[in-house]
């Protein structure tokens, strides 16, 4: 090969290198950002202990009473909540049912008992979350005694929030 032909492709080369050099310096197609974001706390609602139900004193021709108190812990950041329904449910006795009670639930804390509004279908519902204790009262319909007399029934209840208008 010529001394030419080799200084020829030497500059070349070299032109090359620095063309391309020159336009990674000079260019900048590659860049990166970021952000932190701190998201809010679940909605929750907990038992904070089980409930108890216990029957009140009676009196010959009443029907029976039970009654227990019940507290619900809510977190709720940012009020995305704004109501409580709260559903009994029954098993035990003889294939006893909610149809086979009535139900009254009233809000027991600072004095403000309202009773919340609903039924044991749909639920009993809470609309101002100011409290959560609640006082729950369950009396055996009548007719209904060779269901439940004399036998073991288990009330439970199911808390749900939820967004209301």
């Amino acid at each position: 090969m010529k001394k030419n032909t080799i200084l020829s492709f030497a500059t070349a080369g070299a032109i090359i290198a620095t063309s391309a050099g020159t336009y990674a310096a000079w260019d900048s197609l590659v860049d990166d950002t970021s952000a932190t974001i701190t998201f809010r706390n679940p909605v929750t609602v907990t038992v904070e202990e089980s409930y108890t139900l216990a029957e009140t004193p009676s009196t010959l021709d009443t029907l029976p009473v039970a009654e227990g108190t019940v507290n619900f812990t809510i977190e709720n950041d940012g009020d995305l909540a704004n109501t409580l329904t709260i559903v009994p449910s029954v098993s035990g006795g003889s294939s006893a049912t909610v149809d086979d009670f009535d139900f009254v639930i009233v809000d027991s804390s600072e004095g403000n008992t309202p009773t919340l509004v609903g039924d044991a279908t749909d639920g009993f519902v809470d609309k101002t979350l100011t409290s959560t204790n609640y006082t729950v009262k369950v009396t055996p319909k009548d007719g209904s005694a060779a269901k439940v007399a004399g036998q073991e029934v288990k009330i439970s209840l199911t808390a749900t929030l939820s967004k209301s208008e």
